[in-house]
């Protein structure tokens, strides 16, 4: 539940966190029940439940899918749910009163909204996954295929730069794919190897932390060393 509460509202007690969404829905329903009629009222009811549905998958999904519940990442997408709620009382507030004061609060309000997003910590976007090094990594392994397809071997620790190294190759247009089918859950089935793709691609390993000492490295990322060969 703290976990789930987080998107709501971060820092302080679980029992003041928990008064937010309780707070907003309210405040919510009060406003549909006052302030609007007619299909708009029906469609921001409707838009109310589904953040209510996206509540309790997600607590499910927290409480059953999620390896650990420090990575907060893994639920950015929840943040519609409380965005979603200030938008119906925002949209009910707005459509309330004559239409030219209705428009000011659309106005003031959505410069007020902009900014408190812009400034709250929870938003700002995090580095600390990404790797300069990828781009010319990239380039140094499909400079050794000729043209091949890249055929990628890891040990464990090193699927963070995988994952990376197979999107900057996407992007550039390098074809690369991984050796060992049963990553296809987080890489993906296209980016499994192909049987033939195994017969005539160029093999690479990615080992974490580093290569054996005395092995060439063609390229060193943030959790792994980049050497030729199906293994280090």
């Amino acid at each position: 539940m703290r976990y789930v509460l987080w998107y709501w509202w971060q820092g302080g007690r679980t029992w003041a966190a928990a008064l937010v969404p309780v707070v907003l829905y309210a405040v919510a329903i009060a406003a549909l029940a006052w302030l609007i009629r007619g299909s708009l009222r029906r469609f921001l009811a409707a838009l109310l439940a589904a953040t209510v549905v996206s509540t309790v998958v997600f607590a499910c999904y927290a409480a059953a899918g999620i390896d650990y519940l420090t990575e907060q990442y893994l639920g950015y997408f929840y943040f519609s749910a409380p965005i979603v709620t200030l938008l119906v009382i925002a949209v009910a507030v707005v459509h309330a009163p004559p239409a030219p004061i209705g428009l000011a609060l659309a106005a003031g309000a959505a410069t007020v909204g902009v900014a408190a997003f812009a400034i709250a910590p929870a938003t700002a976007v995090s580095t600390s996954d990404t790797d300069a090094a990828l781009p010319a990594a990239v380039r140094a392994v499909a400079a050794q295929a000729y043209g091949s397809t890249v055929i990628i071997n890891f040990n464990h620790n090193a699927w963070p730069d995988v994952t990376g190294f197979l999107v900057q190759a996407e992007r550039t247009g390098v074809r690369a794919c991984v050796a060992n089918s049963r990553w296809s859950f987080l890489m993906s089935k296209p980016l499994i190897c192909t049987p033939a793709q195994l017969t005539g691609g160029a093999p690479f390993y990615f080992s974490a932390p580093r290569a054996p000492r005395g092995q060439p490295v063609i390229a060193t990322l943030k959790n792994s060393q980049i050497v030729a060969g199906a293994s280090a």
